[in-house]
This record gives C-alpha cells, sequence and structure tokens, in this order.
C-alpha cells in the first residue's frame, strides 16, 4: 500500500479538524463549569478558592 499525497494531506487535515473540536469543547466545558460555580457563588475574602475557580472570579467579577 503506498500513501499519495491527497491522503497525507486528507490526514492532516482530519487531525487539525478533531484537534479543534477537542480545543472548542473544553473551552465549552469551562465555560459551563464557571457559570455553574457562579449560580452557587458567594463571596468571602477570607475562602481559598481553586486555581480554576479563582481564574473564573477574576474573569467574572468586576475589578475595584
Amino acid at each position: 500500500m503506498t500513501f499519495e499525497r491527497t491522503d497525507v494531506i486528507g490526514v492532516g487535515l482530519a487531525v487539525t479538524a478533531i484537534a479543534m473540536v477537542a480545543g472548542l469543547s473544553l473551552e465549552s466545558w469551562a465555560i459551563t463549569r464557571c457559570d455553574e460555580f457562579m449560580a452557587s457563588f458567594e463571596y468571602s475574602a477570607s475562602a481559598t478558592y481553586t486555581p480554576e475557580q479563582q481564574a473564573c472570579l477574576d474573569e467574572r467579577l468586576p475589578r475595584p
């Protein structure tokens, strides 16, 4: 079996498409997790948050 140039291009495009879909899915999942966290959120200055939660807070809460 031999691979032609079009086969290699097709594989490259398929891998790129799969990587894009995976990246967008992870981004969407992170947005959803942030929305869920903010829905149940009560701010406390003494509380400690996970890095994921802190990133969500930094993004969503207004800066003083």
